[in-house]
C-alpha cells in the first residue's frame, strides 16, 4: 500500500472501505441543503423517506468527498479490483505509483437523504458509479441503547441499525456499528461493493446522506 498524501486523517479497510470523519465546515453545508422530491421509487429499501439532494449546492463537501475517493485509489491502486480497473488506463511502462488525478476527473452526480424510522432496513445491493458513500447525519441512539431492547439476546449477536459492506469478489465482508459516536462520519466505498442496512428498535428518526461518484472523463 502506498503512503497517504492526505493531511486529513482516514481509515481504510483492505480495498473495500474508507472511514473518516468530514470537516466541520463540509458537514455544515450538507446538512442545511434543501430538500428535494422523493426518490423512493428509485431507491432500495423500506425507509420513512428518500429525498433528493443538489450536489451543486455543497461545494466544500464536494470537493472533500472527491479528494477522499482520489486518495482512495491512490492507495489501493495495487488491491482488489481497484488495480485490475487502473489497467484498462495505464500502460506498463507508466511509473508507479499512479496519480489518479492525472488520468481521470471523478464529479459527485447524485446525492440524496434517508430517513430511517423504527423497524425499516435497506436490503443488500450496491450502487452506481465509481465510488458511493453513506454519511451518518443524526444517529439519536446508542449501541447500549439498542442492546436493551433485544430482550436479553447478547450483545454479540446484535447487528441493530449496523450497515454491512460484503466484497463480492472476496466474499469479504466488514460491519459498521452505527451509534450516535458516528455523526458527522462517512464510510466510502467502491460502487460495486454490496451493502445492507440492518433494522433498529429504538423509536426514532435517523438520517443519513448517500452518494455516488462517478468517472467524469478520463484524461
Amino acid at each position: 500500500m502506498n503512503e497517504s498524501r492526505s493531511s486529513h486523517p482516514f481509515t481504510l479497510h483492505y480495498a473495500m472501505l474508507m472511514e473518516t470523519r468530514i470537516p466541520d465546515d463540509a458537514f455544515k453545508q450538507l446538512k442545511n441543503l434543501n430538500l428535494g422530491k422523493r426518490m423512493h421509487t428509485d431507491l432500495v429499501g423500506v425507509l420513512e423517506d428518500q429525498l433528493f439532494l443538489d450536489c451543486t449546492k455543497c461545494p466544500k463537501f464536494n470537493k472533500f468527498v472527491t479528494d477522499m475517493a482520489y486518495e482512495f485509489v491512490y492507495m489501493r491502486q495495487e488491491g482488489g479490483f481497484l488495480s485490475q480497473l487502473l489497467k484498462t488506463f495505464i500502460t506498463e511502462s507508466e511509473s508507479r505509483p499512479v496519480v489518479p488525478e492525472k488520468l481521470m476527473k471523478l464529479k459527485l452526480k447524485q446525492l440524496w437523504l434517508n430517513s430511517m424510522g423504527k423497524g425499516n432496513y435497506q436490503p443488500l445491493h450496491n450502487h452506481a458509479g465509481l465510488f458511493s458513500f453513506v454519511v451518518y447525519l443524526n444517529v439519536p441512539y446508542t449501541l447500549d441503547e439498542e442492546h436493551k431492547l433485544n430482550n436479553g439476546i447478547e450483545s454479540s449477536k446484535n447487528k441493530n441499525g449496523c450497515t454491512e459492506f460484503v466484497d463480492p469478489f472476496t466474499h469479504n465482508n466488514i460491519i459498521i456499528p452505527v451509534e450516535n459516536k458516528m455523526e458527522q462520519h462517512i464510510a466510502i466505498f467502491p460502487s460495486w461493493i454490496t451493502h445492507l442496512v440492518y433494522p433498529f428498535k429504538s423509536d426514532v428518526r435517523r438520517i443519513t446522506v448517500s452518494g455516488n461518484i462517478y468517472v467524469d472523463k478520463l484524461l
